[in-house]
């Protein structure tokens, strides 16, 4: 209830100098210092963050330390403070090498444990040690996440963070470390309450690239807005003031921390006009990856960041400069970033030549989600951006190659997108039969919406054997009841329209369809009316849903959707709707 902003920040700093304490410890502390502070200065709150403040801090922390420190840390304490001075700078000097170059994760862990007896082993070995494995995360092996050395170094790392025996800098290289490693090594998770608490503190004292860090890392880590909350509106303060430091991959970093978080951080967007400020002034420094990270931003942001579209025409000019040097997963996420935004910002468009032309160059090395994108962004481009229609059957060939080993996503995604190009490409036999094959196999796998879209794609083609058709079918009958509302509003209507539009007739489906969405029926979209009433006049041919039928056109009839348009529902919720 003091209200004074100023008065927030020395709470915060006060919370982090007792966080040695225990909870209810911690919180009375706080109090008593907050309270010191303002009556034992006239009601003033004195600038804690002064060098008398600071050194109030330090032997504050300093001396409750020994209270929640392990004997390993305090032993480690005392060797620090008891370190030689002469030669002590090489020896660390090597140990920092050592660690920044081990050629893997298991190098560096047998490794640690030697480091981690020298009485020069610090802050810095630490967040060395934690920056290489966050850079070697993809060879991190189970019996190095399980490793002595590792719950050590991690042991070792949270009792020094808990008493502030650190600096902003190694703050925000362990936190952006610890968002890479998350998913790998979840043990990691016990340094956030820690550091989140030294974010709060060092504020003022990250340098651009660690405001960057701790941006990019909470939207890696996926933070929730009551943990956001408590250190994004001063970070993101800072930034702004260090915008002129910033690369064009910190730029780039913060749009796309921004486009991962949304809403969850309205702090990190109400920057983003200032970062496409940045952008727009720095074109020449542009770096390809700070390319594809924008585009793929606006793309997913669209209109929560409308700042962006202004980027882009900048952007469109330097991709040529930049195609050759771009890597497979830059070069896709450019493309559905353009096919996204197709109408937004059509500037884009005049890339697609070179990025195509980089892509059909390189199909082998294309993830397997890479090229689903590509495919849906050419199917989305095809009457805007004809012309890219030409690289097709080469990109087809490659999921001829590789289609046993897509996820249901890249497989449905695929299906979709050879539907919406036929016929301007005519359907190949060999990559529908392929498809079918594959999706029959992992049927159980799918998703309403993967069933949706590669019964949907099939269907546009004419192709789709009764034997497959019968097995979606049945997958249905079984799913339906537990499918959530948006499902049933989206995909089951498609399912079906997909059917009739086979001449393909299966009465339980028909009926496990009809019985769940009934009730739901005035909350179901216009399209999806349209298409259920239009499937079930094609397929109910002896009147056996004839109630259901009736249901739906006084539902029609309430929405004003003529039988005109329940007959153009036939081609699609993306045709449907653009012909309004």
């Amino acid at each position: 209830h003091l209200g004074a902003s100023g008065l927030h920040c020395h709470t915060a700093q006060a919370m982090v100098g007792c966080r040695t304490f225990g909870r209810r410890q911690h919180t009375a502390a706080a109090l008593c210092v907050v309270a010191i502070a303002i009556f034992g200065t006239g009601g003033r709150a004195p600038n804690l963050s002064s060098a008398r403040g600071a050194a109030f801090w330090t032997a504050f922390a300093t001396s409750n330390a020994a209270r929640s420190l392990s004997q390993r840390s305090q032993s480690l304490v005392q060797q620090r403070a008891a370190a030689p001075a002469i030669g002590g700078d090489h020896d660390a000097a090597q140990m920092t090498r050592v660690l920044s170059t081990a050629p893997s994760a298991t190098s560096l862990l047998s490794t640690l444990p030697s480091i981690m007896k020298s009485p020069l082993f610090n802050q810095i070995h630490i967040a060395v040690a934690f920056h290489r494995l966050a850079r070697l995360e993809y060879g991190i092996s189970t019996r190095d996440r399980h490793s002595f050395a590792l719950k050590q170094l991690i042991d070792t790392t949270e009792s020094l963070l808990r008493i502030g025996d650190t600096d902003a800098k190694t703050v925000a290289v362990i936190f952006w470390s610890v968002a890479v490693l998350q998913r790998m090594i979840p043990e990691t998770d016990k340094l956030l309450p820690p550091l989140l608490d030294l974010i709060i503190f060092f504020a003022s004292e990250f340098t651009a690239q660690g405001l960057v860090n701790i941006i990019w890392g909470s939207a890696r880590l996926e933070l929730h807005r009551a943990q956001l909350q408590k250190f994004l509106p001063i970070i993101t303060d800072m930034a702004i003031d260090k915008a002129d430091s910033l690369t064009s991959q910190g730029l780039s970093n913060i749009v796309w921390a921004g486009a991962k978080l949304k809403r969850r951080a309205p702090e990190v967007l109400s920057i983003l006009p200032a970062m496409q400020e940045m952008v727009c002034e720095r074109r020449g420094d542009m770096e390809p990856q700070a390319i594809s990270n924008i585009v793929w931003s606006c793309a997913t942001l669209r209109s929560e960041a409308p700042a962006l579209f202004d980027a882009m025409p900048v952007l469109a000019e330097v991709v040529g400069e930049h195609v050759e040097s771009m890597t497979e997963q830059e070069v896709a996420n450019i493309i559905w970033g353009v096919a996204t935004l197709k109408k937004e910002c059509p500037v884009l468009q005049r890339t697609l030549p070179l990025l195509l032309s980089r892509a059909l160059n390189t199909t082998g090395e294309l993830w397997d989600q890479h090229l689903a994108n590509i495919l849906w962004a050419v199917a989305v481009l095809k009457d805007d951006a004809p012309g890219v229609l030409g690289g097709v059957p080469v990109l087809l060939d490659e999921v001829v190659a590789r289609v046993d080993k897509l996820i249901p996503l890249h497989t449905s995604s695929i299906a979709w997108a050879i539907g919406q190009m036929h016929p301007r490409v005519p359907a190949n036999a060999t990559v529908l039969s392929a498809i079918e094959a594959a999706a029959a196999r992992a049927l159980h796998e799918f998703a309403p919406r993967h069933l949706a879209s590669t019964c949907w794609g099939l269907a546009m083609c004419g192709s789709a054997s009764a034997g497959f058709m019968k097995k979606v079918a049945q997958e249905v009958v079984r799913i339906a009841p537990a499918m959530d509302d948006r499902a049933v509003d989206l995909d089951l209507p498609q399912i079906v329209c997909a059917f009739a539009k086979l001449g393909l007739r299966h009465r339980k489906m028909m009926s496990a369809i009809a019985s769940r969405i009934s009730p739901m029926l005035p909350r179901v979209n216009k399209w999806g009316l349209s298409a259920l009433m239009w499937s079930y006049s094609q397929l109910d041919t002896d009147g056996q849903y004839a109630d259901f039928r009736q249901s739906l056109q006084m539902e029609l009839s309430r929405k004003r959707i003529s039988p005109a348009r329940v007959e153009a529902s036939q081609h699609g919720p993306d045709r449907w709707h653009r012909k309004r």
